[in-house]
């Protein structure tokens, strides 16, 4: 029998041959069956069934049409043409786990008055006939609240048709493209419906009300893409096909296709006999829009709203309608028809008051005749108003006459008003300057008192910091001492180091040579025996042979010419047996006995013990002398500024791991003071860096710090890649660690070296500066997830709060710790860094957080357009102040780094402004130094980080 499928949830079906009705045991939801005649329809009814479970309606409504081409009764394939019509999709209800229906096609013809519902009843038994009016009772209910909803809509102009997220979740580029052509639009003054943001304030509601009142109310619709599969994506398809159904229907619309980066030839065959447009062209958005305001402007002219009719006196019967017209567009400040009707009443009634009047609002852009009264100034003098005075009745003339009187009355008030602010105001003007005079008078004696005390002062700070200089460098020259003593220690150690490890080769090959003779002593033994038996026994015949020979008679010529042969032959043996005899007791090297070659090894193994332990004991000397030594280097260091400018005017100030160590010789010493690699199990001497995959923090990735030479260095290992952002799995297609060079099991050493800070500003009345660095130092997350709010202290966060951010707290402890000493620290001050709008540069915008005090930070919006700082004002503007290159250190994190060759090294930097569009967004520098409408989700490791910081020179 015919595997059935449910098409609510997809599971088999366990049918009783012959009914027409059943229950899945999955989602238990009771459902009408088709008729299963053969193999053939079931396939087909699957297949079909399998495109409506899926949404994609139009395919699946192609092959419950053949199934009625074959048979014109079949009830089922009448109620699903009915599904696919209406765009019916069963979800669980959370909290029943039953499967509803939802409306994702909606008609303005009710269920019960459709064809194919009259023909599926028609055909059904009682069974199937009980089950269909219930669920077309329950998809008229659902119809009928959605109607009810888009008919409050406001209607549209233009429709925007497009796919916003790609397989990962990413904004597509068609995204990017149809939101510029939004702003455009709407810049126009068209009412666009564009789903990112037309439809962001309905989260948590049902989106269909929405799509179909827009869908029905925009005279025009624009399908944009760059890739093929992105026109036929399910919910895009949708859109579109439901849009050209209601051309099909007669309605008149437009629907304009636009496409980018691909062959117009793979555009839906149903676009074929239209004109689409190619988006890459110069002037496509400019055209499009020109094009756009046509066809709205000629197929929807404005429309107008009743209003309060006013009272047309002095007017016949012909041009009280007209009148009526130009006062409704006077209230809908639509000028130009109302001049227009104004002038169609005069050319009928030339002497008609009510139009002169109509006219003068038109000229003054008043409303309503009430608001005359608040024009700025009087009108006494306008034409159209002394034409109303001419013909207008008493009661319309006293009317503005009131209001002329007001005007110049309010006016005059105003004036003396002025008046005598301006009295006032010169007055206290004068008095304030009285009392100036006398408060400088006064402070510039105090200011003398002052200037006398801060000079003796000065003078006695002079001293004293000439005393405390000369103590300093002392000290300083006695640590200086102390530091190059205690490196010329650690060099002697190195070579007696190297002494030592000679030795312990030496011993070790001594000790592997003796466990050689031991492991082949008994066979050395056994040879040796077996070499004297033979020996022995050819001496035994060759003294037999010489006794033979000796008793010989004087007729054995022959056997006495035999016997010599014979014995030289057995002698020529034995001596070769000798030989052999020699050459393997010399195997045994000396030794006499088992037990003295396992004194031997012993013996030997206790002095490489004894030449470890020389090592070991060196090593903790030669430890010490470098620890003196950094204790000496970082005494030493309290008396220097703590920065450095170099001749370029950055300030070195600073180490963190950046340049990638290419030395073999080096990387093995490093590899062999690293120790043990580390394993997710036992991370040995190792730190996990504790990154993410999937969603979870993972050991994966660690690094270990090592002192070469007076050198820090940075070991970086890894056995997963590090996905690029934490969300994903880990793959060679998700990571751009493979593309810049790091493989994977592969131990990878950085040299610390000084950082270099662009100045961006400097205060030089207190000493201190605005700095930023001058690369993408690292790669690290803005927060761990994209998609979550939090609550803290009972306040919802966004994952874009920057106070609330993990890169804030990476900042401010993980790289703070690490790029700076003791006295470094003490010279970065504590900013009070703003994330109010402004920081975006707007009056308000979504997302913002509280002020937060920082040591490190990340720059906002407003300051990398600030041109005081050196940056372009502009964030569209590619600006190479803006560009920063990515460290070899950061690469190796997984930051994305370009290779064009204008842009070689280039990276994507973090700032800390939120996005305005997504809670899950903020914004960053791009590579090519350009910030207008480029955001990153937060959860992305790929951009770099710019560190900037505050620092007292």
């Amino acid at each position: 029998m015919a595997v059935f499928k449910c098409k609510m949830c997809g599971a088999s079906l366990d049918i009783v041959e012959g009914s027409t009705v059943c229950q899945c045991e999955y989602c238990m939801t009771k459902q009408t069956l088709p008729k299963l005649t053969d193999e053939k329809r079931a396939n087909l009814y699957d297949r079909a069934n399998h495109f409506r479970r899926n949404n994609e309606f139009d395919k699946a409504m192609s092959i419950y049409e053949n199934i009625l081409n074959e048979d014109s009764t079949d009830a089922e394939a009448y109620w699903s043409l009915i599904l696919c019509n209406y765009g019916i999709e069963y979800v669980e209800d959370p909290a029943t786990k039953r499967r509803l229906p939802t409306v994702n096609r909606t008609q303005y013809t009710s269920i019960f008055d459709d064809e194919n519902y009259k023909s599926a009843i028609a055909n059904a038994d009682f069974a199937q006939k009980s089950i269909y009016e219930s669920e077309a009772k329950a998809i008229n209910e659902i119809q009928k609240g959605i109607l009810a909803i888009s008919q409050k809509e406001k209607p549209f102009d233009v429709f925007i048709c497009y796919k916003e997220t790609d397989a990962n979740g990413r904004r597509t580029p068609d995204s990017v493209l149809a939101q510029e052509l939004y702003y455009g639009l709407k810049n126009e003054g068209f009412n666009v419906f564009f789903s990112r943001i037309t439809l962001e304030d309905k989260l948590g509601s049902a989106y269909e009300p929405y799509i179909f009142a827009a869908l029905n109310s925009a005279k025009v619709m624009v399908v944009l893409g760059t890739r093929q599969e992105h026109f036929n994506a399910v919910w895009v398809k949708n859109e579109w096909s439901r849009y050209l159904s209601l051309i099909k229907q007669g309605e008149k619309k437009t629907l304009i296709p636009a496409y980018r980066d691909m062959d117009p030839y793979d555009l839906p065959e149903e676009f074929s006999h239209l004109q689409a447009q190619d988006m890459s062209k110069l002037g496509f958005m400019q055209d499009l829009i020109r094009g756009i305001k046509k066809i709205v402007s000629k197929d929807e002219p404005k429309t107008s709203t009743v209003v309060k009719e006013t009272v047309v006196q002095s007017a016949s019967t012909n041009v009280a309608p007209l009148l009526k017209r130009a006062f409704i567009f006077l209230e809908d400040e639509d000028w130009k028809s109302a001049e227009e009707y104004c002038e169609k009443v005069l050319d009928q009634d030339p002497e008609n008051a009510q139009a002169y009047l109509g006219k003068l609002m038109v000229e003054l852009k008043v409303k309503k005749q009430d608001d005359l009264k608040n024009c700025s100034e009087p009108f006494d003098n306008n034409l159209n108003y002394r034409k109303v005075m001419r013909y207008g009745d008493g009661d319309l003339k006293k009317l503005l006459q009131d209001d002329i009187d007001y005007i110049k009355a309010r006016n005059e008030k105003a004036r003396q008003e002025q008046e005598k602010l301006k009295r006032e105001a010169e007055e206290k003007a004068r008095r304030e300057q009285e009392r100036l005079k006398l408060q400088q008078e006064e402070e510039r004696k105090k200011a003398e008192e002052l200037r006398r005390q801060q000079e003796e002062e000065r003078k006695k700070a002079e001293e004293e910091r000439n005393r405390k200089e000369a103590e300093e460098k002392e000290k300083c020259e006695a640590l200086w001492a102390e530091y190059i003593s205690a490196l010329e220690y650690e060099k002697e150690c190195e070579k007696k180091r190297r002494t030592i490890n000679e030795n312990i080769e030496i011993l070790t090959n001594q000790v592997n040579k003796l466990i050689i003779i031991k492991n082949n002593w008994d066979s050395i033994e056994t040879k040796i025996i077996q070499l004297i038996e033979k020996e022995k026994n050819l001496n035994d015949k060759i003294s037999q042979l010489n006794i033979e020979l000796n008793s010989l008679g004087f007729f054995a010529i022959k056997r006495k010419k035999e016997i010599p042969v014979i014995i030289q032959d057995y002698e020529r043996q034995r001596n070769s047996t000798r030989r052999e005899i020699e050459n393997v007791s010399k195997e045994k090297q000396g030794y006499q006995s088992f037990v003295d070659v396992c004194n031997a090894i012993e013996t030997t193994q206790a002095k490489i013990n004894g030449e470890k332990n020389k090592l070991n004991d060196l090593l903790k000397m030669q430890n010490s002398a470098t620890i003196r030594a950094e204790l000496a280097q970082y005494e030493y260091g309290k008396f220097l500024t703590g920065y450095v400018l170099d001749n370029n005017g950055y300030v070195k100030f600073g180490s963190y791991p950046k340049t990638k160590v290419a030395d073999s010789s080096l990387i093995n010493i490093l590899n062999s003071k690293a120790g043990m690699l580390p394993t997710s199990s036992n991370s040995y001497a190792w730190n996990s860096y504790k990154y993410y995959i999937a969603g979870n923090a993972s050991d994966f990735m660690w690094y270990i710090d090592v002192v070469q030479g007076g050198v820090k260095y940075r070991g970086v290992y890894f056995t997963s890649y590090r996905p690029d952002d934490t969300a994903r799995s880990s793959s060679t297609d998700n990571t751009y660690q493979d593309d810049n060079g790091y493989t994977t099991s592969t131990v990878y050493w950085f040299k610390y070296e000084p950082i270099s800070w662009t100045i961006l500003s400097e205060n030089t009345t207190d000493g201190t500066a605005l700095i930023l660095c001058d690369m993408i130092i690292d790669s690290q997350e803005y927060y761990i997830t994209y998609g979550v709010m939090r609550t803290i202290d009972g306040k919802i966060v966004s994952p874009n709060n920057y106070a609330h951010s993990t890169i804030r707290k990476w900042l401010n402890e993980t790289f703070y710790n690490t790029a700076f000493s003791e006295l470094q620290k003490q010279i970065i001050l504590t900013t009070t860094v703003d994330n109010s709008a402004a920081s975006r540069g707007y009056s308000s915008i979504n997302y913002v957080c509280e002020n937060t005090e920082d040591k490190i930070f990340l720059l906002s919006e407003q300051e990398v357009t600030n041109t005081a700082y050196g940056f372009a004002s502009s964030t569209s503007t590619n600006d190479t102040a803006r560009r920063k290159k990515t460290t070899d250190y950061a690469q190796a994190q997984g930051a994305d780094t370009m290779t064009s060759t204008d842009y070689a090294g280039n990276g994507g930097w973090w700032l800390r402004s939120p996005a305005y569009e997504s809670f899950g967004s903020a914004h960053e520098v791009n590579s090519f130094g350009n910030v207008s409408s480029y955001i990153g989700y937060v959860n992305s490791v790929d951009r770099g980080v710019v560190p900037a910081l505050q620092i007292r020179l």
